[in-house]
C-alpha cells in the first residue's frame, strides 16, 4: 500500500468529531503506511508525537476567530507563511516517502496550504470536505472579499484533487457537475450495539420519551417543539410526553419548561444508555433561508446515535435536508417541515403511532456502520 500523509486542522488525541472521523477511517491501515500532520492554532499545549501508533507532527499557526482580526491574520498567513508551511510539509513528504496526501479542507489555512502544496509537490491529493466553505468562513468571521478569494482557492484545490470525499449526497449535488465523477461519500461510522428491538416492545405505553442529544443550534425550531408541547400540557395521544435534552445549553434564546429534563454534557456511554430508554430522537434544522446551503449539505451525527439505540427519528426542518431522504429510504421515522404548531402536534401524534420493523433498523445501521465507512474510505483513497 502506498504511504499516506493525513493533513488536518484537528489537534491529535482531541477526541472531537473530526479526530474520531479520522481514527475510524484509518482503523485497519498499518501505522507504518500512514502518518499525520495537524495544522492548528498556536498555543502552549503539548501534543504527543504519535497518534493511533503512527508518527504525528504539529504545525502551529497564528489565527483567531475574532471579527476583523481573523481576516487580518488570514491575509498575513497567506502572504507570509503559507509557502513556508507548505515547504515544511513537502520536507516531511520527502523524508517519509509519502505518495499520497489526504487533506481535510476544514480551515481556511488548510485550503491555502493544499493549493500551495500541490503547486510545489505535484503529489496525489485526496481532499475531504466536512463543511461547505461559506459556512466554514462565516464561522471564522472572515470578511466578504477574503471569503471570495478563499472560495476560489477551494474550487481550484478540488479540481486539482485526484479524489474528493463528502459526508452526504446533498454536498455532492452542491458541488459542480464536473467534479461528480471523483466524489465519494464517506459518513462517520459507528459500531452498533446489539439491537434494542425487544426493549422497545416493553416500554411504557403511558408515556412518550423524546430525546435531543447535542448542541441546540436551531433554536427557533426547538422553541416551536416546546411551545407546541406546552399548548397540550405535554400530552400526545393521551400519553405524557417526557422531553430530555442532553448537551450544552445555550445561554440565551432557548425555550425552557420545568417539565423538560436538561441533563447537560454526559460521557458517550451514558448518553447511549439514556437513549436506549427513549422512544423518539429529535433532530431540528434551520428553516432560515440563510442556512439553506448548510441544511442541504450536512448530515447530523446524532442520527447515527438515535438509530444505534433503535429510536424513531423525528426530523424538524426544511424538505431540502438529506435527513429526510434517509428517513424515506430506510423508514426509521418521520418529519415535520413546518413551524406551525398544529403540524408539529400532528407529526408527534403520527410518529408515536408508527411501528418500525427490525429490518429497517438493520439496513439503516449497515448504512451508518463503521464497516461501511471503512469500505468507502478504501474506495476513496485507492
Amino acid at each position: 500500500m502506498k504511504k499516506i500523509l493525513i493533513i488536518t486542522s484537528t489537534p491529535p488525541n482531541h477526541k472531537g468529531v473530526g479526530d474520531i472521523f479520522l481514527e475510524n477511517a484509518i482503523k485497519d491501515i498499518s501505522s507504518e503506511n500512514i502518518m499525520r500532520v495537524s495544522v492548528i492554532k498556536n498555543s502552549e499545549e503539548q501534543y504527543p508525537q504519535t497518534w493511533c501508533g503512527m508518527k504525528s507532527h504539529v504545525i502551529r499557526v497564528d489565527k483567531t476567530h475574532l471579527p476583523f482580526l481573523s481576516s487580518y491574520k488570514l491575509i498575513k498567513f497567506n502572504n507570509k507563511y503559507s509557502t513556508s508551511v507548505a515547504n515544511e510539509i513537502v520536507d516531511i513528504i520527502k523524508e517519509n516517502n509519502i505518495e499520497k496526501v489526504w487533506i481535510t479542507l476544514s480551515s481556511p489555512e488548510l485550503i491555502l496550504i493544499a493549493k500551495e502544496l500541490f503547486k510545489q509537490a505535484q503529489i496525489d491529493l485526496y481532499s475531504t470536505i466536512w463543511d461547505i466553505p461559506e459556512y466554514l468562513l462565516k464561522n471564522n468571521n472572515i470578511n466578504y472579499f477574503l471569503s471570495k478569494y478563499i472560495q476560489k482557492k477551494f474550487n481550484e484545490v478540488l479540481l486539482e484533487s485526484k479524489k474528493v470525499s463528502v459526508i452526504d449526497e446533498g454536498m455532492k449535488l452542491f458541488l459542480p457537475n464536473n467534479l461528480h465523477s471523483k466524489i465519494h461519500i464517506i459518513r462517520n461510522g459507528i459500531d452498533f450495539p446489539e439491537s434494542n428491538i425487544e426493549k422497545i416492545k416493553i416500554k411504557s405505553k403511558k408515556s412518550i420519551k423524546i430525546v435531543f442529544a447535542g448542541s441546540i443550534y436551531a433554536k427557533k425550531e426547538w422553541n416551536c417543539l416546546v411551545e407546541s408541547l406546552i399548548s397540550t400540557d405535554f400530552i400526545i395521544n393521551n400519553k405524557l410526553v417526557e422531553l430530555i435534552c442532553i448537551g450544552k445549553l445555550p445561554r440565551f434564546g432557548v425555550k425552557k419548561d420545568s417539565r423538560i429534563n436538561f441533563l447537560g454534557y454526559l460521557p458517550n456511554h451514558e448518553v447511549l444508555n439514556i437513549l436506549s430508554g427513549c422512544d423518539i430522537g429529535y433532530v431540528p434544522y434551520w428553516f432560515d433561508k440563510s442556512k439553506r446551503n448548510v441544511v442541504q449539505t450536512s448530515f447530523p451525527g446524532k442520527v447515527s446515535s438515535y438509530v444505534a439505540s433503535d429510536l424513531k427519528v423525528l426530523f424538524h426542518g426544511p424538505m431540502t435536508s438529506t435527513v429526510i431522504n434517509f428517513i424515506n429510504e430506510f423508514k426509521v421515522g418521520s418529519y415535520c417541515t413546518s413551524i406551525d404548531r398544529h403540524e408539529v402536534l400532528r407529526t408527534l401524534s403520527d410518529i408515536d403511532s408508527i411501528v418500525i420493523d427490525s429490518e429497517s433498523y438493520i439496513l439503516a445501521k449497515k448504512e451508518l456502520s463503521r464497516d461501511e465507512m471503512i469500505s468507502n474510505f478504501h474506495l476513496f483513497i485507492s
